[in-house]
């Protein structure tokens, strides 16, 4: 999510990412510090608007465009992940932003996706092995696809 210049994101697309993201952020009714930091880092790299400006424009509807659905399901996903752990009103969240979507695809699927992009930072390490194995199991991720994540490139 650092490096979004190249996909050239207009501040309507921002806004519409960043308030799926605060809506994420606040489903379970716990709006974790690292919650809050993924949401600030996007708003400061997209938008020139503090939290508190983009939260008193929090009644208004952004467009999405279909190509940046993905990527604003992986932002949210990332900020439902941010405290270690996906619980089931964010998971409920994911699935009905997938379905008002039209992604193909499911909420594991994105997980997934999120979760081996995190996991394939430990690639050749072992002295943190099972607890990267323990974060994959965490997130409902296969063993299959863990192993993948952390496997050497070959």
């Amino acid at each position: 999510m650092s490096d979004t210049e190249s996909l050239n994101i207009d501040k309507n697309t921002a806004l519409a990412i960043i308030s799926g993201m605060y809506q994420m952020a606040h489903v379970d009714n716990d709006f974790d510090s690292r919650e809050k930091a993924l949401i600030l880092k996007f708003l400061e790299e997209n938008t020139e608007l503090s939290l508190e400006e983009f939260e008193a424009l929090q009644d208004e509807e952004y467009e999405l465009n279909k190509q940046f659905h993905e990527f604003f399901l992986t932002c949210i996903t990332m900020v439902a992940l941010a405290d270690g752990k996906i619980k089931d009103s964010e998971r409920n969240l994911l699935d009905s932003y997938i379905d008002n979507l039209n992604f193909d695809g499911s909420s594991q699927e994105i997980i997934n996706q999120v979760g081996y992009s995190a996991l394939s930072q430990f690639r050749g390490v072992t002295i943190f092995r099972e607890q990267a194995i323990g974060i994959g199991q965490a997130l409902g991720m296969t063993m299959n696809v863990i192993e993948e994540a952390l496997a050497y490139p070959s």
